[in-house]
């Protein structure tokens, strides 16, 4: 894994920008990679990141509609989790797991996000949390829609999270709550500081 500390940089000539679909596509100089940038219009707005193929950056440059149906995944809204296999991170903790957990258990020891861990492999930016003096790698939610037959045999949509199968990926407990008691909190990767990780 690649070590990222502070935000994302661009070559910003490459930037096209859509400004009323709050949305721009952009080559990340960080990561190599080319990807669409999701202004969140949430409490503090925030960026999403799906990646795109060269190719149809270049055909989506003047036809926003072109990539509208390439990428609906990277259209959803500020109340909704990302979806898609396109999406590999944000800038909001938010987005990752753990979400609900993060603002409670780490109000008394400040901010725990140190920036990033990119996985060229996988293509997914992880975010770099620092808990308890140890590194991890928390997975951004990546929420696959599938169609799946009931036992009558209808349709049935459900929602899965491939990320949580990958290798090395382990649910993070908090040494203990007021009760005594160790509660979950997170999926993620145990690594050292610089994205090595640890078995």
């Amino acid at each position: 894994m690649i070590p990222i500390s502070g935000q994302l940089q661009f070559d910003k000539e490459k930037d096209v920008v859509f400004r009323e679909q709050l949305t721009t596509i952009r080559y990340c100089t960080t990561i190599n990679e080319y990807i669409i940038e999701q202004v969140v219009p949430w409490i503090a707005w925030y960026n999403r990141y799906y990646l795109i193929t060269e190719e149809d950056y270049n055909k989506a440059k003047d036809n926003f509609e072109y990539l509208k149906e390439k990428y609906p995944e990277a259209m959803g809204s500020a109340m909704t989790l990302p979806r898609g296999e396109t999406f590999i991170g944000s800038q909001n903790l938010r987005d990752y797991d753990g979400r609900e957990k993060f603002t409670d258990f780490f109000t008394h020891a400040g901010n725990p996000f140190l920036g990033y861990f990119y996985d060229e492999k996988d293509h997914v930016l992880y975010a770099h949390i620092l808990m308890y003096n140890n590194h991890f790698a928390v997975l951004p939610y990546r929420i696959i829609e599938i169609t799946k037959k009931d036992e009558n045999g209808n349709d049935v949509v459900d929602y899965i999270r491939p990320l949580e199968d990958l290798p090395d990926v382990i649910l993070i407990h908090s040494t203990e709550n007021k009760d005594g008691q160790s509660i979950p909190l997170f999926m993620a990767i145990q690594v050292d500081a610089k994205g090595n990780i640890i078995r």
